[in-house]
C-alpha cells in the first residue's frame, strides 16, 4: 500500500538483468522508502528508486514465478512472486486512481 500511495519504490536488484540463467530464486529486494532501505540493508549501495508505474512497465515481462523480498528486517522478510506482486500493486493503484 505504501509504494502505491507514494507512487515510488526502492529496489535493490539481486539478479543481473542480462543473466539468462535465472539461477537465483530471488530477483530483487524492495522497500517502500529510501530511509527504510538504508536502515534495513547494510548493502544498500545498489538501491535505486523508481516511480511505481515505471517499475511495473520495466519488469512486466519478468517470469511470473521470480520472487521478490519485500521490506526485509533482521528477523523477517515477506517473499512474493512477481505475478502476485504485480497484481497486488495494480489492484491497489486502481483503488486509489
Amino acid at each position: 500500500n505504501t509504494v502505491t500511495d507514494l507512487e515510488m519504490i526502492w529496489i535493490m536488484p539481486l539478479v543481473d538483468e542480462d543473466d539468462d540463467s535465472k539461477t537465483k530464486n530471488i530477483y530483487a529486494v524492495l522497500w517502500p522508502c529510501k530511509e527504510l532501505s538504508k536502515y534495513c540493508s547494510t548493502e544498500c549501495k545498489g538501491t535505486v528508486s523508481m516511480e511505481i508505474h515505471e517499475f511495473l512497465d520495466s519488469y512486466k515481462n519478468l517470469d511470473e514465478t521470480m520472487q521478490f523480498v519485500v521490506f526485509p528486517t533482521e528477523s523477517d522478510a515477506y517473499r512474493v512472486t512477481w505475478g502476485q506482486l504485480y497484481n497486488d500493486i495494480v489492484e491497489h493503484l486502481e483503488e486509489i486512481e
